[in-house]
């Protein structure tokens, strides 16, 4: 644990990362990090039946200790927070910001009994059994993490460091759709934090690769095995893998939807496009309703110097479904390849009309203006894209920062 000062008033402390898909994913073990702000406030005193004032000797050792803890002197603090201990044995806080200290010094052995025991005399000490759940995490014990963290919640709900660290234990315990509850939770929260993320996108392919072995289990003589090893091998880029998986699969299913569309995207890829175009061409003989496999094969042709070929296609598209950007677009590139500029140009207006983020719209655009002698709307055409691409650009580098850290408030009592 790595441990520096971020102000007079915090201290951040960062824990190592878990081992993606290791039993405790979720509770500080080799890649997580976590970071844990420590806000100090002025001591705030217990009251009630369960934690009432010390007695001044005890309050003034236990000051001392909280003041310590203030300034990051944690060792100061221990040596006086277990004076006050000895000295009123009755005060939950104390045993709370003991703890506390022990934290700091990454000694959580020591830590979990004196958050235990500050909720034995104050069941109403929140950051008590939030930090005895974190610690049991720490530790590498989620099971035991669950049941303090639950109490952090029911003593305060809008707690998002809770609903963080109770995510990760739930992880860690292979309880994977609890966790995506207390992630999405904390995620909602802190949207730019990559960490919280990636355990979240952790928890939803844990669930995924536990429906894909009971499938593989369970459906070992049908399509599906296939078609979901199928879509892995496509997903990690093996695609002659893939390929050899969907073939079985349709061996198995003929009818199986979907699948050459898989099958024509990979040989798309591997720029076979005759392939390709074979590929999507049985889609459309399976489902001939698949406006986005008709903008995908039009693409194949036009690429491959059939644009005559997809323009009677396009044209039925866009007018069983005019909202259709693509279409509209693949029909603009479509009359352009032929030299029809004009009707180039009606289609590619309507295309940036449904999709005006679209930045190659745009490109083409501004050359059919340039081709009808329209200078000044080709060049307006050009700067779109132009402005369009910049603004991309920007929002990749915002995606690429560093992102917000989640914290945790630890508010020594």
């Amino acid at each position: 644990m790595r441990i520096k000062k971020r102000d007079e008033g915090s201290v951040s402390i960062v824990l190592p990362r878990a081992r993606a898909g290791s039993a405790a994913v979720a509770c500080g073990l080799e890649i997580f990090v976590v970071v844990v702000s420590l806000a100090f406030k002025a001591p705030r005193f217990a009251l009630g039946a369960q934690s009432a004032e010390p007695n001044p000797q005890a309050q003034t050792a236990f000051l001392a200790g909280t003041t310590d803890l203030k300034k990051g002197d944690f060792q100061g603090a221990v040596t006086a927070l277990q004076k006050a201990v000895e000295l009123d044995k009755a005060f939950g806080p104390t045993y709370l910001n003991l703890g506390l200290a022990y934290n700091g010094l990454k000694q959580y052995e020591k830590a979990i009994p004196l958050f235990t025991r500050a909720l034995q005399l104050d069941s109403q000490l929140e950051s008590a059994a939030l930090f005895l759940g974190i610690d049991y995490c720490k530790i590498n014990d989620p099971d035991r993490a669950i049941g303090p963290l639950q109490k952090a919640l029911v003593l305060s709900p809008a707690d998002i460091d809770a609903h963080v660290w109770l995510g990760k234990a739930f992880l860690a315990t292979g309880r994977y759709q609890e966790a995506i509850a207390h992630l999405e939770r904390a995620s909602e929260a802190s949207p730019k934090d990559v960490g919280l993320r990636y355990d979240l996108a952790q928890a939803h392919l844990l669930i995924s690769d536990q429906i894909t072995q009971e499938i593989y289990q369970q459906e070992a003589h049908t399509h599906w095995r296939h078609l979901l090893k199928g879509q892995a091998y496509q997903i990690e880029g093996k695609l002659d893998l893939a390929i050899i998986q969907f073939n079985e699969a349709l061996k198995l299913n003929p009818n199986l939807p979907g699948i050459h569309e898989s099958l024509a995207e990979i040989y798309a890829k591997k720029r076979d496009f005759a392939a390709a175009e074979t590929e999507f061409k049985k889609e459309l003989n399976t489902n001939p309703y698949s406006f986005v496999v008709v903008c995908a094969l039009a693409d194949v042709l036009i690429e491959t110097g059939k644009a005559s070929e997809a323009i009677p296609t396009l044209e039925k598209t866009s007018a069983l479904k005019s909202s259709l950007g693509c279409a509209r677009y693949e029909l603009g590139r479509a009359w352009f390849r032929q030299g029809q500029y004009q009707k180039a140009e009606g289609n590619l207006e309507a295309a940036t009309r449904l999709n005006p983020k679209y930045a190659p719209a745009y490109v083409l655009l501004g050359q059919c203006y340039a081709k009808l002698g329209e200078a000044s709307k080709a060049e307006a055409a050009f700067q779109k894209s132009r402005t369009l691409d910049e603004e991309h650009l920007q929002q990749m580098q915002q995606n690429l920062a560093p992102s917000e850290q989640s914290s945790e408030q630890l508010n020594p009592q």
